[in-house]
């Protein structure tokens, strides 16, 4: 076995070597990666667009309130204090952050060109409270609001509701 093997072997490739080796037929039911990653630079590409108008903002903030509420509705009963007390979890998340980057190294790899060019601007952000004044406050406030917006919205349409969506169509057809 190579290293990126074991680094990258999950449950998942688990369940389907097994299933495989018995004989079982096996449907894999999530969306290529690669409609994934589309859908995510899609929707940081509108969120960007909408970023520029009133009627922009309604549509992130509708878009992430209603993902919101709809996660919520579902109640999976995954509480925060439950994960944070957790410790196989906690422990876990380490590698989680190193086999991320190997599973999806042109989604990593944006990733880092996007901070790369913030750089300057944390950079310039990243001054003594005490000494910032309402411009460089203010500044801050935008910056952190545009960034959790962004995060937000492609995070919880891109990666959890339209994925959610496609597993479920498959499972039905299944």
């Amino acid at each position: 076995r190579t290293f990126k093997r074991f680094a990258l072997e999950d449950e998942f490739q688990v369940a389907f070597e097994a299933a495989d080796d018995v004989g079982l037929d096996v449907e894999l039911a999530d969306q290529p990666v690669e409609e994934t990653v589309e859908r995510i630079r899609q929707v940081l590409q509108q969120t960007a667009n909408d970023m520029f108008t009133l009627d922009g903002w309604r549509n992130i903030v509708g878009d992430v309130r209603g993902a919101c509420l709809r996660m919520q509705a579902a109640d999976i009963g995954i509480r925060l204090p439950d994960m944070l007390s957790d410790f196989a979890l906690l422990l876990g998340a380490p590698v989680a952050l190193i086999r991320y980057p190997l599973a999806s190294p042109t989604l990593f790899t944006g990733l880092l060109g996007v901070f790369a060019a913030l750089s300057p601007l944390i950079n310039y952000l990243d001054t003594d409270g005490a000494n910032a004044g309402p411009l460089e406050t203010s500044v801050e406030v935008a910056v952190t609001l545009v960034m959790t917006m962004l995060l937000a919205r492609v995070v919880l349409v891109a990666l959890i509701e339209e994925r959610n969506a496609v597993l479920a169509a498959k499972i039905l057809e299944a």
